[in-house]
């Protein structure tokens, strides 16, 4: 595991080192939504492949592996915000600064978050990862008990 957040946790492949896994805990998180409308940006993930049990109540994406902020670039993460709370003029910016805006509209129970943990690098060049969660969330939830149910099966059929 590289990473978890609210809904989810990132896992290195083992087969490839350009990719990553993500894997979801729930078919309502935003993520889903983000992810597919951010196929067309620079400024977003490169999404290879999606898989969602509904059933089960989880989600798979294969996904590039990107790098977290250096520590002396964690200013970019505040930079960022700003200019989406501000709704930036920056022509770099503003298909991401839409694509939030639009999803945040359409559902009045997403809010912006976008913090140093949710903007990596691919390169030089900025990507923002997840910039938008439930409104109630407040803190990254256990993903214990979901892996302790699921995390074996999973392990099976993300590896193959």
């Amino acid at each position: 595991m590289v990473g978890s957040g609210c809904y989810a946790a990132v896992f290195e492949s083992s087969s490839d080192p350009n990719v990553v896994y993500k894997i979801g805990i729930t078919c309502t998180d935003p993520y889903l939504l983000y992810a597919q409308s951010a196929l067309h940006s620079p400024y977003f993930p490169r999404i290879y492949s999606t898989y969602i049990d509904t059933v089960h109540d989880y989600y798979i994406i294969s996904m590039e592996r990107l790098d977290k902020l250096p520590d002396h670039k964690l200013t970019l993460a505040k930079t960022m915000r700003d200019q989406f709370v501000e709704d930036c003029n920056d022509s770099n910016l503003r298909s991401i600064v839409d694509c939030v805006q639009a999803l945040l509209e359409a559902d009045e129970t997403l809010k912006l978050d976008l913090h140093e943990g949710n903007i990596m690098l691919r390169g030089l060049v900025p990507v923002v990862t997840d910039p938008i969660a439930h409104e109630e969330i407040t803190e990254e939830s256990d993903l214990s008990i979901w892996m302790d149910t699921y995390g074996n099966s999973l392990h099976t059929s993300v590896s193959a």
